[in-house]
């Protein structure tokens, strides 16, 4: 699988920025001298763009960090679902549990993302993070019994790859069910909560003995008598000798979103599956051999309590994500329909997952079928110093439903070769909404310290990969360009057999996990000011 950065593309942009420092022309004129005087003759010019939609085939889910589960209500696009599979592994390979072992419980624990707010009362106080909805939704947990291959079976020198259609073949291998929400007096459906877990442990009088406080996490009690037969007497088996035969003999686990509650819409949860995990509860025997309780009596059975941990997030686990998508017809016949590579299209449609993306062509059409655009010919006659290059891409309020749901980001990309452009800023330490932004703009609201504000554009700024152009050390690639949970997540998810209207391997993994969705105007918009263009500002240079 390519890399959206690859060595080489490193190793450049270390040096375009190295040589960038002494180039003086990053920006309108700053920092150069006479800076104050080449401002005065600074100039702008627009150029075309063409751009165009692509509706995606399904995109890899199994390198994904974080997994989602519930369902998410696009009011663009319509509804995703999500769900996913899971390996297991052993905390500890070939484990011997003691004389007369037994399961006393088994707690399954899933951590949401959360961040401290305060402390009231001795209790931490927690925020959510990437929770969207507030419904609940219903869950059930299979044990899987689809084994997940490391290796790509018909090329085993790569490894698999799995798509986020997997689901159904999943499901067709299900084995017992092993947990389910339920509105009972005792239980109820999904929603994640923000608050403090607190385990107390007390004595037989109902003293307390401990407490133990955690993160909010999804937390469930399994059956015991499950995995008393699955872990406990399995041992001195093949079974325990090692993750990859555990792995073999239990599948994993399926995590079944079952819809939300009748008449809601749900929610969206990011479940932090690198720190999940399945802690077995055991009590064995021991022979008081050195008389403990002096009691006189050296043969006495004296229980001791352990647990067996099971990891979820285990680097030799497997892990799918699945997505389902009921779109609105109507918007995926518009997608279809916009991809007119020649001329361009109205509007362009980003959708995260396997939704949708549009492709740039930077300087427009090749008329005299040289080779080159037309425009972009043109330009490299001019004696010009680049100041700044731009694209602007508003928002076509008149299609998108404003506010929260809008995406904050969205990120450009060489399609060709899946690599960032030389722009996107190396060794960035900001956190991931307001990270590389003097590339990546956020997104520009009617009122931005306003989330529920309506969404007027997104300004990239592509100067570098625009001065390498000019400077013939890059070709005028195509762009691909998607919304985006996370600019600083560059890697690439592939794309299932997508040839049209061009063919696309893969696509920023950030933009497969990424659920939101947007409208946007593109190089024949109705409305002239709001169109697609490259701006670019320069100072002409006399001979």
């Amino acid at each position: 699988m390519k890399k959206l950065i690859i060595y080489t593309s490193v190793i450049a942009i270390v040096i375009a920025g190295l040589m960038s420092c002494n180039d003086d022309f990053n920006t309108l004129g700053g920092n150069i001298l006479g800076a104050d005087e080449l401002s005065d003759r600074i100039q702008q010019q627009d150029f075309e763009v063409t751009s165009y939609n692509a509706l995606l085939n399904p995109v890899q889910t199994n390198n994904f960090s974080s997994f989602l589960i519930g369902t998410y209500n696009d009011p663009v696009y319509g509804v995703s679902s999500y769900d996913f599979v899971t390996q297991v592994s052993l905390g500890n390979v070939n484990p011997s549990f003691g004389l007369n072992a037994r399961v006393d419980s088994v707690i399954l624990s899933i951590p949401y993302f959360a961040r401290t707010v305060g402390i009231e009362n001795e209790s931490v106080l927690y925020e959510l993070d990437s929770v969207y909805g507030d419904e609940k939704i219903q869950l059930q947990i299979y044990e899987n019994g689809y084994f997940l291959n490391d290796f790509d079976p018909i090329n085993p020198a790569e490894t698999a790859v799995y798509f986020n259609d997997l689901r159904a073949v999943v499901d067709a291998n299900k084995q017992e069910l092993l947990y389910e929400t339920a509105e009972t007096a005792t239980t109820e459906h999904f929603l994640p909560s923000e608050k403090e877990i607190v385990e107390i442990e007390r004595d037989d009088e109902g003293e307390i003995i401990s407490t133990d406080r955690s993160a909010p996490a999804f937390r469930v009690k399994l059956d015991s008598d499950f995995w008393e037969e699955r872990i406990l007497d399995q041992e001195g088996t093949v079974n325990l000798q090692s993750n990859s035969d555990f792995q073999n003999y239990f599948r994993g686990l399926y995590f079944k979103m079952n819809g939300p509650v009748p008449g809601t819409d749900g929610n969206l949860t990011a479940l932090n599956i690198q720190q999940g995990s399945i802690n077995v509860h055991i009590t064995f025997d021991i022979v008081d051999v050195g008389d403990t309780n002096n009691n006189n009596d050296t043969t006495e059975l004296l229980p001791v309590e352990t647990i067996t941990r099971l990891e979820l997030g285990g680097a030799s686990n497997n892990r799918v994500n699945f997505i389902r998508n009921d779109f609105n017809p109507a918007i995926i016949a518009d997608i279809q329909a916009s991809n007119d590579i020649i001329n361009g299209e109205e509007n362009l449609y980003l959708k995260g997952g396997q939704g949708s993306m549009a492709i740039i062509e930077l300087f427009g059409p090749d008329i005299d079928m040289n080779g080159e655009a037309d425009e972009l010919t043109n330009l490299k006659q001019n004696n010009w110093l680049l100041n700044d290059a731009f694209l602007t891409f508003y928002v076509d309020q008149s299609k998108v439903t404003p506010g929260a749901t809008e995406p904050e980001r969205i990120i450009i990309y060489n399609i060709d070769d899946n690599t960032l452009l030389a722009d996107f800023p190396l060794g960035n330490t900001t956190a991931a909404l307001n990270a590389a932004t003097n590339h990546l703009g956020r997104i520009v609201r009617e009122d931005n310290e306003n989330e529920f504000s309506a969404g007027i554009s997104y300004k990239i700024r592509i100067t570098e990969h625009v001065r390498r152009i000019l400077e013939q050390n890059q070709s005028n690639v195509r762009l691909g360009l998607a919304v985006s949970q996370n600019v600083t997540f560059i890697t690439n998810s592939q794309i299932e057999s997508q040839i049209s209207p061009v063919d696309i391997e893969s696509i920023p993994t950030s933009a497969a996990y990424s659920h939101e969705g947007t409208v946007l105007h593109g190089n024949l918009s109705p409305d002239p000011d709001k169109r697609l263009k490259l701006e670019i500002y320069y100072t002409p240079i006399e001979d």
